[in-house]
């Protein structure tokens, strides 16, 4: 009787100590994939306040350049020695013929000015632009292109130019009109015809040059 007590008593104290006891903390694997589905929280920063990043540019000439006012003159502010590094203010693409030119202004001996990507050390690859590219970027630049008459050939432009200039208007007959094409910053139309002056009748081979649907100077190719 003694022992079946002792055996029932020990056997007690085995399943008590088993249990486990009320206040554990989880497994150490559980805490780690909490840390985990937190860190993956998105914190969304407010970029009213933020601070932007401001990445300077800088370019070297390769040999004496031209700094100009704009890059589509040719009046020359001064000239820039070769090896000077200079910071880049601000840079824009300029079509120039069929290649789109990237130029930068910069600031040499305080003064401002413009001057080619192609002046430089390390300027980018030749772009060189499909025609209807190269027309679009024009007409942003200088006005739409003008366009001939498809049952005369005639550009209205041309026409009320020497209607406003020619006191013999009635007396000229076209000869050849041409397809207008850009020439610094200008478009160039041009157009053989004759007129009758007095007794005499004059052959001319007439250079209209137009921006923004305008002409702004005629020149004779005869001349």
């Amino acid at each position: 009787m003694k022992r079946t007590i002792l055996f029932i008593s020990s056997l007690l104290l085995i399943v008590g100590c088993s249990k486990e006891p009320k206040n554990k903390l989880p497994p150490q694997t559980s805490i780690s994939n909490q840390s985990k589905e937190k860190s993956k929280q998105i914190i969304k920063k407010d970029t009213k306040y933020g601070v932007k990043e401001i990445k300077e540019e800088y370019v070297t000439t390769d040999y004496d350049c031209r700094l100009l006012p704009d890059p589509d003159s040719n009046n020359e502010i001064t000239r820039i020695p070769k090896n000077t590094k200079l910071k880049v203010i601000e840079s824009k693409d300029v079509q120039q013929g069929s290649m789109l030119n990237k130029w930068y202004k910069v600031e040499y001996e305080g003064e401002i000015g413009w001057t080619s990507s192609f002046n430089m050390k390390s300027h980018p690859e030749v772009r060189i632009t499909t025609r209807e590219e190269m027309l679009s970027n024009y007409e942003k630049k200088i006005g739409k292109k003008p366009i001939n008459s498809p049952l005369t050939g005639k550009i209205p432009e041309v026409v009320n130019w020497l209607r406003k200039n020619k006191n013999n208007f009635d007396t000229i007959k076209y000869r050849q009109w041409y397809e207008p094409f850009p020439q610094n910053n200008k478009w160039v139309c041009r157009v053989q015809y004759d007129e009758v002056v007095g007794e005499y009748t004059l052959s001319s081979d007439m250079l209209f040059y137009i921006v923004g649907g305008n002409v702004i100077d005629v020149v004779d190719k005869n001349y």
